[in-house]
């Protein structure tokens, strides 16, 4: 599968996924946390130009 780039909030939710998937254990808890923190962050904000502030919103 490929990669959604033009909707930064479903790539982050995907690499979550994956993260938890392939990672496994704590870190991969961790990762699947922080990219499901970020993904949310994004999706309530509907212009992908702000994505570095948007990530910092989100910790």
């Amino acid at each position: 599968k490929k990669f959604v780039l033009h909707r930064p909030s479903s790539l982050f939710r995907r690499l979550g996924l994956i993260a938890e998937s392939r990672m496994g254990g704590t870190c991969g808890a961790i990762c699947g946390l922080f990219f499901a923190a970020a993904a949310k962050q994004l999706s309530l904000s509907n212009q992908s130009a702000i994505l570095i502030e948007s990530l910092s919103d989100a910790f």
